[in-house]
């Protein structure tokens, strides 16, 4: 067997090589850090669809760097235990036009394995079958953010 050589301290070490094999770990996300994360997404036409909870209820949200605010259904809202009748209104442009939204606090927004508290975010339909979410700027801009297409991941990291 080969041995390794090496002169530490005026001594000479002699290590023998090792002559087995490397075992390598295959997760991409194994070695990332706490203020890192992986997210799978998927997408619906060019949408980025990702998976997440609010106050421990699960959204489904498309990302959108475009959009100012995280937005919640009423329905997740009113599941969330978010109380909208006493917040404060903000304009919002949508599709059909300018309206009147409640603009909220979620006590907790959870993406992948990235958490944050006290998100503010804008109550209104996006869908018509009122359970699925934008993921935007107040939740985003805490993250430099990656597409990885090639295996359809986000990778954030904390800025």
């Amino acid at each position: 067997m080969p041995s390794i050589i090496l002169a530490l301290c005026g001594c000479l070490l002699v290590i023998p090589a090792y002559a087995g094999s490397l075992s390598t770990v295959t997760n991409p996300a194994f070695n990332l850090g706490k203020g890192r994360a992986q997210v799978p997404y998927r997408t619906a036409g060019s949408a980025m669809m990702v998976e997440g909870s609010v106050n421990g209820v699960a959204v489904r949200f498309i990302v959108d760097t475009g959009a100012s605010f995280v937005v919640i259904p009423p329905a997740v809202a009113e599941r969330a235990g978010i109380e909208t009748v006493e917040a404060p209104r903000v304009s919002v442009q949508t599709a059909n036009g300018l309206v009147q939204a409640p603009l909220v606090n979620i006590s907790r927004l959870k993406i992948g394995r990235l958490s944050q508290r006290r998100v503010a975010a804008v109550v209104q339909n996006i869908s018509s079958d009122g359970q699925m979410g934008l993921l935007g700027m107040s939740f985003l801009s805490a993250y430099k953010m990656t597409v990885d297409q090639s295996h359809s991941m986000l990778l954030l990291e904390v800025r």
